[in-house]
């Protein structure tokens, strides 16, 4: 659970909570939910800025009770390709999810000359990437090359089996905020017109990424600054509201 405070006379008070429900509960429960949700809110924060208050006000209310949906969001450490938080990170050059039956965990495949994601980055340090990976079968010799916010940082060539590769990433590359990764690969199986076979332009398989600091660091989180009664956000913050109406 993760909850702000606002330490003066008027505190409004928002309550998270990771949850792990089914897929049946990660959207909001009804259009009338969504509308009532979005106007207590509004509500809330009106009241929370609202001058004249002498007595102290404090303003509770768990946004999960009104919608079931919610999904944390902060630094990328890691990206479960084939899940449902690892396939916001994909941009373009994947297919769909898919299920691995003899590894037993599932995989995204990288299809095309090149495959794009983005990664968060809170405070721009030195990196390491490992990529857990393996090339499409009918494509021999398969390359890796990794660009990052357009510049070359480096690459591996695959072996024919499921394989953890390290890429260091230098502080100096990287941004506070949205930072793209591109994966562009030296082959990929053309498509094929033969009934019955895959037609996707196949590359590489992809099951794992993570992003690890060589040196632990302090994150800057989003603290509330109590002198000017505000709430700091520093760059790469993000907040979303996503309503869905049925």
């Amino acid at each position: 659970m993760l909850c702000y405070r606002h330490a003066v006379s008027r505190r409004l008070v928002l309550r998270f909570r990771e949850g792990g429900g089914s897929a049946a509960n990660t959207r909001p429960k009804s259009m009338f939910g969504s509308r009532r949700l979005l106007t207590l809110v509004s509500g809330l924060l009106v009241l929370a800025m609202a001058c004249g208050h002498e007595e102290p006000l404090e303003l509770s209310h768990d946004l999960i009770e009104e919608s079931s949906w919610a999904m944390p969001w902060g630094e990328t450490q890691e990206i479960d390709f084939g899940s449902a938080r690892g396939r916001r990170h994909l941009v373009s050059g994947w297919s769909i999810d898919e299920w691995d039956h003899g590894k037993r965990t599932h995989f995204v495949w990288g299809i095309g000359t090149e495959s794009v994601l983005e990664v968060d980055v809170l405070s721009p340090r030195d990196l390491i990437l490992r990529a857990r990976c393996r090339p499409a079968l009918q494509v021999a010799s398969q390359r890796v090359d990794v660009i990052l916010n357009g510049r070359h940082l480096g690459g591996f060539g695959l072996r024919d089996r499921l394989t953890v590769y390290k890429v260091k990433i230098d502080g100096d590359w990287l941004r506070r905020g949205v930072n793209e990764l591109r994966f562009r690969y030296a082959d990929h199986n053309p498509a094929s017109e033969e009934p019955g076979k895959d037609p996707r332009p196949l590359a590489v398989a992809w099951y794992e990424l993570e992003l690890d600091s060589e040196v632990a660091t302090d994150l800057v989180e989003p603290a509330v600054l109590e002198e000017d009664t505000a709430l700091s956000m520093p760059s790469g913050t993000r907040v979303d509201w996503r309503i869905s109406y049925f």
